[in-house]
């Protein structure tokens, strides 16, 4: 190959990593950035790829692996939910909208994995240095203005309160991937030690003090399953100091949330002693879903179709979704989309964690879909595309920084 279609074709990866990488935390700009960003990403490393791309073979052998039998119980357990639905346009609306994003992802697995190691190290570092900015953003947007706004897109949430609670959950999700990043600079001696502590730090303050509850509990699960991982196989030491010191971080965490939101409305969103009002009022629209399981237990009511059931006698905060992907599942395509939801769930876990003692990456990506799952247990419907892309690019991103060191790439 000729030295310049080479040069040009290093280009349209590294162009590529910097799509992918950036596609998550701009979310706090827009779903329509993190979109235009993660479809340029794709094109971009399609270009890279040429025709290797549209092999077949590759194709075929994916389509028969365990992850693509999971994908295809998905496909047919959730068709038959659509096929008796109490709305069946809505349900095949949102049927041909997840197989869209199967088929991006798919793509997007692929294109990673063919991308050179050190185009998907710059992924990477897209990724951790833009959640720094973003953490950046949410406790300047803080300090600044904390009852208005200071320079937040409009629209982003009707209430000034609210408006970075979902921010919580993205830095929940992308925060183990900045955990892996500053390791990385600190072993190549690029930062200090306190450095990474501090950037670490902050970007935990950022995620309590956008106020988010769900991306409170996905962090504290995806700190504990690294923790955990990286004590277990790759000699990170705990002691009663660390635990110390993590106590001190949450308790100027809270102190920041507290000063930025007003101590009494801190208060307030730590109050669960109330069952209409815990959680937002999650606790009712729980008990209102789990009392129309019934209603159809093997294929459920039709997917996304919640917000058609006849209303309750008493308020409920939301009828859109069930604020819970258990509850949804179980509600919406029954037993037997739950069971293939599990086993799709099952693979992603499992296709991480044979790479967990050979590489801290794989910590990370289990981490990072932890805190997915942990969050998706209060927050948007499950099949929220601007949700699911989280876990599209947190996995796909996870397999691939996996596979380098296993390959000695």
């Amino acid at each position: 190959m000729p030295s310049e279609d080479r040069q040009n074709i290093s280009v349209l990866w590294y162009s590529a990593a910097v799509f992918i990488g950036g596609a998550l935390p701009l979310m706090a700009v827009g779903r329509a950035v993190t979109s235009v960003w993660l479809i340029l990403g794709i094109i971009l490393g399609g270009l890279a790829m040429g025709k290797e791309l549209i092999n077949i073979t590759t194709w075929k052998k994916e389509a028969r692996s365990p992850m693509g039998f999971a994908s295809l119980g998905i496909f047919i357990t959730f068709a038959l939910s659509a096929a008796f639905s109490i709305e069946p346009d809505q349900s095949w609306r949102q049927w041909g909208q997840l197989l869209l994003i199967f088929g991006l992802s798919a793509l997007l697995l692929k294109i990673l994995m063919a991308m050179p190691t050190k185009a998907v190290k710059t992924a990477l570092n897209t990724l951790a240095g833009l959640t720094v900015v973003l953490a950046i953003y949410i406790l300047g947007d803080a300090a600044l203005n904390p009852d208005r706004g200071a320079f937040v897109p409009g629209g982003l949430a009707r209430n000034p309160q609210d408006r970075f609670n979902y921010l919580s959950s993205v830095l929940a999700v992308i925060s183990p991937f900045v955990w892996v990043w500053l390791l990385r600079l600190w072993r190549d001696k690029k930062i200090s030690r306190t450095v990474g502590y501090l950037i670490a730090a902050m970007v935990f303050i950022a995620l309590v003090v956008a106020n988010g509850r769900s991306g409170w509990l996905g962090a504290g699960a995806s700190m504990t399953v690294f923790a955990f991982l990286a004590w277990r196989y790759h000699g990170l030491r705990i002691t009663w100091r660390t635990l110390v010191y993590v106590s001190i971080l949450a308790a100027i965490a809270f102190a920041a949330y507290g000063a930025s939101r007003g101590y009494d409305y801190m208060l307030h969103r730590l109050d669960f002693s109330s069952y209409q009002s815990a959680g937002s009022g999650r606790l009712p629209i729980w008990t209102f879903a789990a009392s129309h399981m019934l209603d159809n237990p093997l294929t459920g009511i039709g997917i996304h179709t919640f917000r058609f059931l006849p209303p309750p006698e008493y308020h409920l905060n939301s009828q859109l979704h069930p604020h819970n992907f258990i509850v949804q599942l179980l509600l919406e395509v029954g037993i037997l989309g739950s069971l293939a939801a599990g086993f799709f769930i099952f693979r992603l876990f499992r296709s991480l964690w044979k790479y967990v003692e050979v590489t801290l990456y794989s910590a990370a990506g289990l981490a990072s879909l932890t805190a997915f799952f942990t969050c998706a247990l209060a927050n948007t419907s499950i099949y929220q595309a601007r949700w699911l892309v989280f876990l599209v690019v947190a996995y796909t991103l996870s397999v691939r920084l996996c596979r380098a060191p296993k390959n000695k790439e």
